[in-house]
């Protein structure tokens, strides 16, 4: 396939991620026992086109693809999926400008993680786990299906 230039790429994969992709900010699973109140960010594409994802890869290699188990009489599927915070944080910051249907989820995972503290050890402040959930929640309306009639007073709560 022919070289893209930046400006290029960057458009094709905003347009994949409005088309097919997900940005999630979503719980950290505990481990059993354990209260968690960390949150990482999802960036993900599922597709049955093997080429698609394995060309994601290819122009975002700090990512990871996985086979989806196959549903008898469904395709197989794929998903592609940023691997770290900092890769998802530069992933989105790089598409943000041609970023359509998406960019709201887009601009909410920036301003949580320029706006929130990271916090080492067993110890988060109350407020800091309020704020935490506040995004999350909004990001839960942002991609719930349907019209969210919630969301710009919970996008105000974050004023």
């Amino acid at each position: 396939m022919k070289e893209l230039s930046p400006e290029i790429m960057s458009a094709y994969l905003a347009g994949i991620i409005d088309g097919e992709g997900c940005i999630s900010l979503v719980y950290h699973k505990p481990k059993k026992g354990r209260i968690n109140n960390s949150i990482f960010i999802k960036v993900r594409v599922g597709n049955t086109s093997p080429d698609l994802i394995l060309r994601l890869s290819e122009w975002w290699p700090e990512s990871r693809v996985y086979p989806h188990k196959r549903k008898k009489g469904h395709k197989q599927s794929w998903s592609w999926m940023t691997s770290t915070r900092s890769s998802s944080i530069k992933f989105l910051r790089f598409i943000l400008p041609y970023l359509c249907i998406k960019k709201t989820q887009a601009r909410l995972v920036l301003t949580y993680f320029s706006s929130t503290r990271r916090c080492c050890g067993s110890t988060v402040p109350e407020e800091e786990i309020d704020k935490r959930h506040r995004f999350v929640m909004i990001m839960k309306k942002l991609n719930q299906r349907g019209i969210p009639g919630e969301l710009k007073e919970a996008q105000d709560s974050l004023s």
